[in-house]
């Protein structure tokens, strides 16, 4: 209880508990369910923009990886036209880049093939 018979120095606001009503508690009540509704769905917004992020850096660095390679080797994988032809002396298939007029690669003839040079067949 305030005593009326101290001399008052100064009368100021301060922070200080005080006691809800039951509709204080209500209205809070309600604020805090629409503040727990607003942040599921800021974070449902940032997981997207994580993902779409995420998906866009990985394609970013997929393609430093490969400039990179090129740019090191000197050289990148391109379509090439090619011939594959059979060498029946060396026993071969033997890929013929068209470009350059020089061999990719080359294998050993299946039988198959073996067979399609042969005269009469």
């Amino acid at each position: 209880m305030v005593s009326m018979n101290m001399p008052l120095l100064v009368e100021e606001t301060r922070p200080l508990p005080v006691k809800l009503s039951e509709k204080e508690v209500a209205t809070q009540s309600r604020r805090l369910a629409e503040i727990l509704g607003e942040i599921a769905k800021e974070e449902e917004s940032l997981r997207a923009i994580k993902a779409a992020s995420k998906s866009s850096l990985e394609a970013l660095a997929e393609e430093l990886s490969r400039l990179r390679n090129n740019v090191l080797t000197r050289q990148e994988t391109r379509p090439v036209t090619c011939q594959l032809r059979a060498d029946l002396a060396a026993g071969l298939a033997r890929v013929f880049r068209m470009d350059t007029n020089t061999e990719a690669s080359n294998r050993p003839l299946t039988t198959e093939e073996k067979q399609m040079n042969l005269p009469g067949v």
